[in-house]
């Protein structure tokens, strides 16, 4: 009988080398990753930065330590964006109307993060509060088609009533909030939900269309200042 293959033995300073060497992230490890990473990470800020720029060039308030990805706007002197709010790449501001109005119509507070591929498609008016995060594919639009059976949908009139979103706000991914809804402040809407109420402070709600399922008041344990969203 043959015997046994030995394993090679591996003494405590090996061992510790690639138990270090596993916890080490490979940018830590390669000199030429790290230089790449910063290299990334500073074109990533050099973009973001010019981005923001081209806007406020534009005529879009901007507000101090705000950053703003790859956005589509047809309308940059209708937008007011608060200090350090965050905008993902490919979002969309559509202000749909012949002339500008003296004063911005979509607007944003501080601290808030939007992220990629939201849509805002705005006849009248938008308005989020501070502190409130929406999260990427979530659609807002003001405005609908009347659809009396003997008229073309078409060349009816429309109805467009203002969107108002609170502070410290949370919705999912995809949410869609429609014409005329109010969501208060505290408030968490669920990914995927279709808004057509307005919703009370504090609720949490979801479903297609949205419907109450909570509230954060109700939360054991909750004893998150739900004021915060006063302070700057």
């Amino acid at each position: 009988m043959g015997s046994a293959i030995e394993k090679p033995r591996c003494n405590e300073q090996t061992r510790k080398q690639r138990y270090v060497g596993y916890l080490k992230p490979k940018h830590a490890r390669d000199g030429f990753d790290l230089l790449i990473f910063h290299l990334r990470s500073w074109i990533w800020l050099f973009t973001r930065t010019a981005s923001t720029f081209r806007w406020k060039v534009m005529g879009m308030q901007v507000g101090r330590n705000a950053r703003i990805g790859r956005i589509r706007c047809n309308w940059p002197s209708q937008i007011a964006i608060g200090a350090n709010c965050k905008i993902q790449d490919d979002v969309i501001f559509e202000y749909h109307t012949g002339l500008p109005e003296p004063n911005p119509n979509i607007v944003i507070g501080k601290h808030c993060f939007i992220g990629r591929g939201c849509d805002f498609n705005i006849n009248t008016s938008f308005l989020i509060g501070d502190h409130s995060l929406i999260s990427a594919g979530c659609r807002f639009v003001d405005h609908d088609h009347q659809i009396m059976p003997k008229e073309l949908i078409r060349i009816q009139p429309g109805i467009d009533i203002p969107i108002k979103v609170g502070s410290d706000v949370w919705m999912g991914c995809g949410v869609i909030v429609l014409k005329g809804v109010s969501i208060g402040d505290h408030c968490v809407v669920g990914a995927g939900a279709v808004v057509t109420r307005s919703i009370p402070d504090g609720e949490i709600w979801a479903g297609v269309p949205a419907r109450r399922i909570g509230d954060r008041y109700s939360i054991r344990g909750n004893e998150v200042n739900l004021s915060a969203s006063s302070r700057d």
